[in-house]
């Protein structure tokens, strides 16, 4: 716990190798020493969560999900590739705290990457949820101790994304739900049309895009932009779903 608020990261990981000795039959020790590294020593990662696989099926299904991206994440020469793509994945697991410090490794380790800003300008609005393994073995027992987010989180972040390079499609995105959870819906429309004018062929951005209109009251707008989305997607049938749910609701 006192590792985890002081966000020791190295102090944790070696908290979680030792008890790896201690209890080898342990699979969440196993488990956790391989999401730490994938920031601290991302070379070890994959053994340590295979191994918890092989000892609690469990994990199996998560461990198999992300095999094949740890697998080709270990093929870049980019430093700070390696930390964005284990930070993603880290998102999926819905480990926000450990993905977010990924992404702020990304940004030391390369202070002009932008994907990294917006990233990590993304993941700091976010806490820990019931899915994270991490934070369930930490947890913050004294709710005065309890992170709060401060209400420009992510703000500063994103900023720097878009200043780095104006034409990266997920810095736009990003701020476009930054603006949506503060309900600037005016801002966040203006964001995910930007997002839509650098990758007019990314189906989400139109359903992101119908769902800010409809906040707005605009609905027949809404509408156009769901169609939009499946046009194209040449039919996706997410897209068709999106359109369907929004038709009916």
């Amino acid at each position: 716990q006192v590792h985890r608020l002081q966000k020791d990261y190295p102090a944790a990981l070696r908290d979680m190798l030792a008890l790896t000795e201690i209890m080898p039959e342990n699979a969440t020790h196993f488990y956790l020493s391989g999401l730490l590294q994938m920031f601290l020593q991302p070379e070890h990662a994959l053994d340590y969560l295979q191994k918890a696989s092989s000892l609690n099926d469990d994990f199996t299904p998560t461990v198999s999900a992300i095999k094949y991206s740890l697998l080709l994440a270990t093929q870049t020469n980019n430093p700070a590739q390696l930390l964005i793509t284990h930070g993603r994945i880290l998102v999926a697991l819905q480990e926000w705290e450990l993905a977010g410090e990924a992404f702020r490794q990304a940004t030391l380790v390369e202070p002009e990457n932008a994907l990294a800003w917006a990233f990590l300008g993304e993941v700091v609005q976010h806490s820990n949820g019931p899915a994270s393994v991490y934070a369930n073995l930490y947890p913050l027992k004294d709710t005065a101790a309890t992170p709060h987010l401060a209400e420009d989180a992510g703000l500063a972040e994103l900023q720097k994304a878009i200043a780095l390079d104006p034409q990266l499609t997920a810095g736009h995105v990003f701020f476009s739900l930054y603006w949506e959870r503060h309900q600037q819906f005016d801002l966040a429309l203006t964001a995910i049309e930007k997002a839509i004018h650098l990758s007019p062929n990314d189906a989400a951005l139109y359903s992101q895009k119908g769902s800010i209109q409809a906040m707005l009251g605009d609905l027949s707008g809404a509408l156009a932009s769901y169609q939009q989305g499946v046009a194209v997607s040449n039919n996706d049938p997410q897209a068709l779903k999106l359109l369907l749910t929004f038709c009916i609701t």
